[in-house]
C-alpha cells in the first residue's frame, strides 16, 4: 500500500507580476542615448515631427520590430538614407521607450496615469520592445487592475 501525504496552502497575498530586470553593467548604452555623433538613424515622431537620433544596432537588440521597419526604410531609399516617419506615434511614449532601451529607465506611472501607461504599452508592443511590454503590463496589473 502506498500512502501520499499532501500539504496544501492557500495564498492570500498577491505577488507582483514578474518582469525582467535590466542588468547592463555600467549602463554602456547611456553614453549613446541622444548622441548625434554616432547615431545612424533619425526618426521624426508625432504630430510635431520631433526627431530622435537612434542606433540601429541598439534597435536590433532591444526593439526588433522598429529595427525591421528601419531596415525596410533604408532598403527602399535610393540614396541609402532612412526615410521613415512616425506621425501617428505618441512622442512621450516613444521617448519613454527609448529611455528604457538606452538608460534602463523604467517609466514612472503615478496614480491616475493609466492612459499614459497604455500609450507606452502600445508603442512598446508596436516596436517589439519585449522587456518594456512586460514591465508596463506588470505596472498595469499591480496598480490599475488590483488597486
Amino acid at each position: 500500500m502506498l500512502t501520499i501525504d499532501v500539504d496544501i496552502e492557500v495564498a492570500t497575498e498577491t505577488t507582483p507580476v514578474w518582469y525582467t530586470r535590466l542588468t547592463y553593467s555600467d549602463n554602456v548604452l547611456a553614453h549613446l542615448y541622444g548622441s548625434t555623433e554616432t547615431a545612424d538613424v533619425t526618426i521624426p515622431v508625432g504630430s510635431t515631427g520631433k526627431k530622435f537620433e537612434i542606433h540601429m544596432c541598439i534597435l536590433a537588440l532591444r526593439a526588433r520590430a522598429l529595427y525591421k521597419l528601419v531596415l525596410v526604410g533604408k532598403s527602399s531609399s535610393s540614396d541609402g538614407d532612412t526615410k521613415i516617419t512616425l506621425p501617428d506615434v505618441d512622442e512621450m511614449a516613444f521617448e519613454a521607450m527609448l529611455e528604457f532601451i538606452y538608460l534602463s529607465k523604467e517609466p514612472n506611472f503615478n496614480d491616475g496615469d493609466e492612459d499614459i501607461a497604455k500609450s507606452v504599452l502600445l508603442v512598446a508592443d508596436r516596436f517589439g520592445c519585449t522587456e518594456l511590454i512586460l514591465y508596463v503590463e506588470s505596472v498595469l496589473v499591480d496598480n490599475f487592475l488590483n488597486p
